[in-house]
């Protein structure tokens, strides 16, 4: 990570803005794959998107030391 993105993870309101929108990309994600049909082509797209976010809101607590609001 750059040192100017540690930088703002040490702000509470910067680890709370960053949840937020990871938990917002994880909600529409599945609210596509419910509209979506498992033979559209773009269901692996949302679903790997959907993945990739939740995995984000795994990572976030390690990547901030902990504190996560």
């Amino acid at each position: 990570m750059s040192d100017e993105l540690i930088a703002a993870l040490r702000e509470p309101r910067a680890v709370h803005d960053l949840k937020n929108h990871i938990c917002i990309i994880v909600g529409f994600t599945e609210l596509l794959l419910q509209e979506c049909a498992a033979e559209d082509p773009r269901r692996s797209d949302i679903e790997e998107i959907h993945k990739s976010a939740q995995a984000a809101l795994r990572l976030l607590p390690a990547a901030v030391g902990g504190r996560v609001e």
